[in-house]
């Protein structure tokens, strides 16, 4: 216990743990932050979608993307009206038989009990009018599921509505179907943005980028902090030697004062968190402690730290064994 009182008596042991405390208390606001505003950004475009139109047999082309919540089928039909060239169908559960329901725009020339065609390259298909929304997309129209699953038997074509996991994937995937020759061009990619904040995704991209630069600086501050602490450490070391510890013992309190000095920086930074949200709080700005990222800090220092700790029992035992 007197070695460990000793280490952190030192005026470098304090610099190392105010270093590290302000080095997590940045990166854990960050976090907060970036979860604040990724929810925030998630919750206000969870609705967008990518469109692309595809042969039913392909769907594997597109179905092992990445950073993608759902795919949304529908059938796809010609429709060859001026303001319209081609339909999707949906099923709703709550539709009977031949019953659909169409978007506002169709209003203008239909009434509600009208019967509507559509049609593929070889068959039509009669649909009467219950309702007109608002609520869904000009080009989409809501069929019962029954009548659904006997039109998917009809025709292979179908739209496929891609909801990313949050819009800033958007661009991404984007580039992924660009590269898939199965979608067929005469639809190409379309997006659907029912809401986009820009400024959102922006600040999202760019608090991703600093913790993550953050993250790298941490690694590489961290590694010279262990080296030094090992080579200050050396005469330390010597002298507890000859006192009668063993160099299995003298690794051990290496190890158990880097460690300590971390988890003593980990709580700090932890404690001022606290103090900072209750502050923030006053003037309405409210952050929430990433319990799941407090963790991955303290695994990724300990893994660096049990490294560090047996490259240097080898590198000791070589020097030893010459």
């Amino acid at each position: 216990m007197l070695i460990l009182k000793g280490f952190f008596h030192k005026k470098t042991s304090k610099i190392y743990i105010f270093l590290i405390m302000f080095i997590f208390l940045c990166l854990l606001l960050l976090k907060s932050f970036y979860n604040y505003y990724n929810n925030t950004m998630i919750n206000e475009t969870q609705d967008n979608f990518i469109s692309i139109v595809l042969e039913a047999k392909n769907l594997d082309k597109i179905s092992d993307f990445h950073n993608i919540k759902k795919i949304e089928e529908n059938i796809f039909l010609e429709y060859n009206e001026e303001y319209m060239k081609y339909i999707y169908l949906k099923k709703d559960t709550q539709l009977k038989d031949n019953e659909i329901i169409l978007h506002s725009l169709f209003s203008a020339n239909y009434k509600i009990g009208d019967t509507i065609t559509f049609q593929n390259k070889t068959e039509k298909y009669y649909f009467t009018i219950v309702s007109f929304s608002d609520k869904i997309p000009q080009n989409q129209s809501l069929i019962s599921e029954k009548l659904y699953e006997k039109l998917s038997g009809f025709t292979n074509i179908r739209e496929y509505r891609i909801y990313p996991k949050t819009w800033v994937f958007s661009n991404k995937i984007i580039k992924e179907l660009e590269k898939v020759k199965e979608i067929i061009p005469e639809y190409g990619i379309n997006t659907n943005v029912i809401k986009e904040n820009n400024n959102l995704v922006t600040i999202v991209s760019m608090i991703s980028i600093i913790i993550n630069s953050m993250l790298l600086i941490f690694t590489i501050i961290y590694i010279i902090l262990i080296v030094n602490i090992f080579y200050d450490e050396k005469k330390n070391n010597y002298l507890i030697k000859c006192i009668g510890f063993r160099n299995k013992k003298i690794f051990y309190y290496n190890y158990l004062k880097i460690l300590l000095l971390f988890l003593l920086s980990l709580f700090l930074s932890s404690i001022l968190f606290i103090i900072l949200k209750s502050i923030l709080v006053l003037i309405n700005i409210e952050i929430n402690f990433d319990y799941l990222f407090f963790f991955e800090l303290f695994i990724m220092a300990f893994t660096i730290t049990t490294l560090y700790n047996c490259f240097y029992i080898l590198k000791e035992r070589k020097k030893n064994e010459t």
